[in-house]
């Protein structure tokens, strides 16, 4: 463990020699260097990593509204340029399209794709042209699509023959829509099927977790693709898990090559050429083409053609089969539209040309709602979510789950709350007791309606709740706050009326600035799900949480003074104001980490934002309301007696 921390430590520390080494030698060179397009400022070593935010393309729609269409960031040591908008886009795509070709070099090319030697990843040259010539001539023409017709036709004809089979029985759909893309895919690129007989099994379920698995390492952030002296760690373990992918594949491509071989040979005995069919498929175009040169001086290797073949099952075979299995989900939840398409069919089909405006419809629909083409998660305002897909599962259990248990809590021990308040005739005690029951209905209703921070048109009544209840929760607190400060030497209603003023002024200004901030400018101050950076909301709950840290820290200040005499001698007012500090502490960090476009700040926020709606009110009746309680007067005189024994009362000397 020990050896381990030194390597990760060392690592650093070379990285940032290396860093500053790089730097000085750029700075200083003779060789004048164009400047960057603007951009964020980066951190050291890390880049512009943090600014992306949980929700990548959201916080680079942000910063390109404030650093322009054309913007730089450096994530890592990797400088990347961001082009958000059509014309901009143009210059790199159609005018400059052969020098920005390229990808640039990442972890899944190196290890899944045979070290940049597909057609995905190869850089632009004589190879990557040979590559796209051949897929171009042999599979993508209208020649290619046409002659491979009647294979499409018969892997759909095997499939509607395997549900026909399977009857009123339940079936694995996605399964054997995998396994009718897959062959049909694979006719055209192996000349024979990858399933022989058509129907579902355990290895066309291997093949697709094999798809799907690639797809997944392919998008998953690898920490060694933007510092690369980090990379032989392999922190992540993402390395490894891409060996072995691809390992697996090697062993499937390799097999199938092997397997054509012995085919073209047998057939070649027997007379019948290369092919299974009159049509030549991939493999069999790439093998021929082996030994000839590509016009440029390359040939093809074996390496190459099972990069090739990787690429096309990769992108042929889950996408195609997802797209479907996505399209018949739609029309099993919405019947209606499934009648109108079948009308249609019943309507059209037979005719030279089918003009089926609903079917079409179809068709795009799972192209626009299915994960198969959406790169990013949804956008939470597109459509009314469920409730646990609103903020989390954890989200809203941790929130709803401690209100309910403390209203409930507090309903069993009404009865003997309010006679002891009648029997104490404390007003202090009355008005927190009252304020509390208010407080907590709010906060189980705030927290039971979540949903509607995601729902469309429930934002002014999310807005509304979220106002109210925030500010009963912060009116207990200045009150508190406000009792505390003024010491020992006040009590009952002078006590009371002085403590409710200072509040109720404190409490109107806060209402009134927050109203403004969200009716009048439309500030998502209480809407946190789009993680959104807007520096107006988290600038005001910055200075929000920095003026509540300074008040509870000079409180802990003066605990710790001459002016102790002046708080409450218990012990359980210590432990509010220091976890109170610590909350509010956390709190503000997060927010400043959200307004410069930490990512963690978000996670961070949404938990203090779970401590405080579900342990805040617990705490305040724990603290200053539960010993009140206490049926037994004589037994609140020892707790009493206890807690300043704790606190070192007794031990004072008093001389």
């Amino acid at each position: 463990m020990v050896s381990s921390q030194v390597i990760v430590l060392s690592t650093m520390f070379l990285a940032t020699i290396v860093y500053i080494l790089v730097n000085l030698r750029t700075r200083g060179g003779g060789r004048r260097r164009l400047p960057f397009p603007p951009g964020p400022k980066p951190w050291p070593i890390i880049g512009n990593l943090p600014h992306l935010g949980p929700v990548p393309h959201h916080s680079l729609a942000e910063m390109t509204m404030k650093y322009g269409p054309l913007m730089h960031l450096r994530l890592g040591y990797v400088h990347v340029v961001v082009a958000a908008s059509a014309n901009v886009a143009a210059k790199f795509l159609k005018i400059h399209d052969a020098n920005f070709s390229s990808r640039p070099p990442n972890s899944g090319a190196k290890y899944i794709a045979y070290n940049y030697q597909d057609l995905v990843f190869a850089p632009y040259g004589p190879k990557w042209r040979m590559l796209r010539k051949i897929c171009s001539v042999h599979l993508f023409s209208a020649k290619a699509l046409d002659d491979f017709r009647h294979v499409r036709q018969q892997e759909v004809a095997v499939l509607t023959r395997a549900l026909m089979k399977s009857g009123s029985t339940p079936f694995n759909l996605g399964q054997l829509l995998t396994v009718c893309a897959t062959n049909a895919l694979s006719r055209a690129l192996l000349g024979q099927r990858v399933f022989s007989d058509g129907s579902g099994d355990k290895n066309s379920d291997e093949f697709k977790e094999m798809v799907v698995e690639m797809m997944v390492l392919a998008g998953t952030f690898n920490i060694g693709d933007f510092l690369p002296a980090l990379e032989w760690l392999d922190l992540q373990g993402v390395a490894s898990k891409m060996k072995a992918l691809h390992k697996r594949f090697d062993g499937f491509l390799s097999k199938c090559i092997e397997d054509h071989n012995v085919m073209i040979k047998k057939n070649g005995e027997m007379g019948h050429g290369t092919g299974t069919s009159k049509h030549m498929d991939l493999l069999s175009a790439l093998i021929e083409l082996k030994e000839n040169a590509d016009g440029e001086g390359g040939k093809l290797t074996d390496t190459h053609i099972k990069a090739l073949l990787l690429n096309l099952f990769t992108a042929g075979t889950d996408t195609s089969s997802s797209t479907v299995e996505w399209a018949i989900a739609e029309l099993i939840r919405h019947p209606k539209i499934l009648a109108k398409a079948l009308e249609e069919l019943d309507a059209v089909v037979g005719k030279d040309r089918l003009k089926m405006r609903k079917l079409e419809e179809i068709v795009e629909l799972p192209l626009t709602l299915s994960p198969t083409s959406i790169e990013f998660q949804f956008d939470p305002k597109i459509s009314n979510w469920w409730f646990f897909d609103c903020h989390g599962w954890f989200y809203n259990v941790a929130l709803i789950v401690s209100s309910l248990l403390f209203l409930v809590y507090l309903a069993l021990q009404a009865k003997n709350s309010f006679t002891k308040l009648f029997h104490g005739r404390s007003y202090i005690m009355i008005a927190y007791y009252g304020l509390l029951w208010l407080v907590s209905l709010l906060n189980l209703a705030w927290c039971a309606f979540q949903t509607w921070e995601c729902t469309p048109g429930k934002e002014f009544s999310w807005n509304l709740l979220s106002l109210f209840t925030t500010s009963g929760m912060l009116f207990l607190e200045i009150s508190l706050l406000a009792f505390l400060l003024q010491g020992n030497y006040s009590s009952g209603l002078e006590a009371l009326t002085r403590t409710f003023i200072i509040s109720g002024i404190i409490l109107s200004v806060d209402i009134l600035l927050k109203a403004i901030c969200v009716f009048g400018f439309g500030v998502p101050l209480f809407i946190d799900l789009d993680g959104s950076t807007n520096w107006v909301k988290w600038g005001l709950w910055v200075v929000h949480k920095l003026l509540f840290s300074a008040v509870y820290g000079f409180i802990l200040l003066m605990h710790h003074t001459k002016w102790r005499e002046r708080l409450p001698a218990r012990p359980a007012f210590y432990n509010y104001i220091f976890v109170m500090l610590f909350l509010n502490v956390v709190a503000f960090f997060a927010c400043v980490l959200i307004a410069s476009g930490a990512g963690f700040g978000f996670w961070l926020y949404n938990f203090t934002t779970i401590c405080y709606h579900a342990l805040y009110l617990p705490l305040i009746y724990v603290t200053f309301l539960a010993d009140f309680f206490q049926e037994d007067d004589l037994h609140l005189e020892n707790v009493y007696y206890s807690e300043m024994k704790d606190a070192g009362f007794f031990d004072a000397d008093w001389d």
